[in-house]
């Protein structure tokens, strides 16, 4: 390594608008950067990519203002596509905060606008990490019908509101028949 061209400690602003800092420098296209948030985030990169400001955080919350992919437990940046297309886990995922923080997708849809999504399944690696642990995920596995659901755990706590979070607690895979009936049944309730 040459001691003048050693860029640790430099820092850069990415594209995202978070700082980052070079912590290792092996060479120009081998320099280990850390995020300067609260996240600490740390990931391989080239100094170009820095200087550019290409690198990307994966706590950027790039999915509805809410949403971001996270690091999952092994270190690693989840996988959104294989092969170019969405994995199904994160289209379930997508789609659970595009209903709770789309404006699009609001005004569409104004039954979804007293609901939330719990903080932890903002983040795309917990939710994947956790995803077998939902009631009916094994069911969803096998079959394509099957979608993801909130208010049937309501109906079977007898409870009747218009707020429901989706959290690890209250969703669940169930067949798409019974979704839309349960909308239908919600529909008509509020009428």
């Amino acid at each position: 390594m040459n001691p003048k061209r050693d860029r640790t400690g430099q820092t850069y602003v990415t594209n995202e608008g978070y700082t980052i800092k070079i912590i290792e420098y092996v060479n120009n296209v081998e320099v280990l950067i850390e995020f300067q948030d609260d996240y600490k985030y740390k990931k391989w990169s080239r100094v170009w990519d820095c200087k550019q400001g290409r690198v990307k955080n994966p706590f950027h919350k790039s999915v509805y203002g809410v949403g971001y992919l996270g690091v999952m437990s092994d270190g690693t940046v989840p996988i959104t596509k294989i092969n170019g297309k969405m994995t199904r886990e994160y289209n379930v995922w997508h789609d659970m905060i595009k209903r709770c923080y789309s404006e699009t997708s609001l005004q569409i849809r104004p039954q979804y606008k007293d609901c939330i999504v719990d903080e932890k399944l903002h983040s795309y690696s917990y939710f994947l990490e956790h995803i077998n642990e939902i009631v009916g995920y094994d069911l969803w596995l096998v079959n394509c019908d099957y979608e993801l659901d909130k208010d049937m755990w309501y109906k079977e706590q007898g409870i009747e509101t218009t707020y429901k979070i989706y959290s690890l607690e209250t969703i669940r895979f169930i067949p798409h028949s019974d979704n839309t009936h349960i909308a239908r049944y919600g529909k008509k309730k509020t009428r």
